[in-house]
């Protein structure tokens, strides 16, 4: 019997020393992402032959919500925060493409991420589709909007949102692109 409960134990670290060769085999095989940070107002690659800008972003008020979405919002979610960021999307191509935009999402320093609120973005601009069709050499500015919640955080962490460095980013890999967001607060 003892024998059988020491041959489970090597067979188990046999087994956990493979496993963790291999985790550490494909660290070493691929490194870190690539990380381009840009200021708000420049222009980045947010897909090949597509730039994004960010012309302006801001907090909206408890006046600004009820405003823009009082119809929509429940009346309980008044201690959501949302941001809206004016972004202007350019195709460089000189041929009609689709971009999606479902993936620029919101991310801080805190590592807390969130993607555009469809409901929210489709009130507030006049093409309620995540897939934007851009003519030759098209510019579409649009506003993209994110609701953050409160039960996503401690006291404190909400407390310090608004001071926390906000950015939007598309991809995580090979490359990472921080457009970074100057709201009121960041």
């Amino acid at each position: 019997m003892k024998n059988k409960g020491w041959i489970f134990i090597i067979l188990f670290l046999i087994v956990s020393g493979i496993f963790s060769a291999r985790i550490i085999l494909v660290n070493v095989t691929f490194p870190d992402a690539e990380n381009i940070y840009i200021s708000q107002e420049n222009s980045g690659e947010i897909q090949k032959y597509f730039s994004m800008e960010i012309n302006f972003s801001k907090w909206l008020s408890d006046a600004e919500k009820e405003d823009k979405f009082g119809d929509y919002l429940d009346v309980g979610s008044m201690d959501d925060l949302i941001l809206e960021v004016n972004v202007t999307f350019e195709n460089r191509l000189s041929k009609k493409k689709y971009i999606n935009i479902s993936s620029v999402y919101f991310e801080n320093t805190q590592h807390y991420t969130n993607g555009i609120a469809l409901e929210l973005y489709q009130i507030e601009n006049d093409n309620p589709s995540l897939e934007l069709e851009m003519k030759p050499k098209e510019k579409i500015t649009c506003n993209l909007v994110y609701g953050i919640t409160n039960v996503d955080f401690t006291e404190e962490q909400w407390n310090s949102l608004k001071m926390e460095k906000g950015f939007l980013v598309c991809e995580r890999y090979p490359v990472k692109t921080w457009w970074e967001i100057a709201a009121e607060g960041f």
